[in-house]
């Protein structure tokens, strides 16, 4: 994929799709801002194929093909997102070095019934032009360090 639409795939994907004016949670929006971005990628250059994220499981292999960098990037994003952001907002990251992206956006606190402080989250990847979503759940331990948990 070329650089200047790899660009703008994690321009609009990403930084539009997380920080919206009226401050509202806008990954609802996620699947129309996908379909247009690509709608208007293969309007301008017709040799990129179409953009279809991968959600889930196959978002998470994504992480097997980040440089070190990119991984302590996205683990420094989390850590951030979960501490520190309000239900809806996003903490984004950008390894210039690579040309990979990401975003973490933090859904609500919860107590489980062992009393760790948990939430759920949804991440973004652009790793190697390919756009990936999951989500995920993750509980702050004693050392205030958030762990993945499912």
């Amino acid at each position: 994929m070329q650089t200047a639409t790899r660009s703008w795939l994690k321009a609009t994907a990403l930084h539009r799709l997380l920080a919206n004016k009226d401050g509202e949670a806008a990954m609802g929006r996620l699947g129309i801002i996908f379909a247009a971005s690509a709608a208007l990628v293969l309007a301008a250059c017709t040799e990129v194929p179409e953009v279809e994220p991968l959600l889930g499981d196959a978002a998470a292999v994504l992480y097997s093909q980040m440089a070190d960098s990119d991984v302590v990037m996205a683990v420094g994003a989390m850590q951030n997102s979960l501490t520190n952001n309000l239900p809806g907002a996003a903490t984004t990251w950008e390894n210039s070095a690579t040309g990979n992206a990401g975003s973490i956006e933090a859904g609500a606190v919860f107590v489980t019934d062992q009393g760790a402080f948990c939430r759920d989250y949804r991440e973004g990847l652009v790793v190697g032009g390919v756009v990936g979503i999951t989500t995920n759940t993750a509980c702050r331990g004693a050392d205030g360090t958030w762990r993945i948990t499912g």
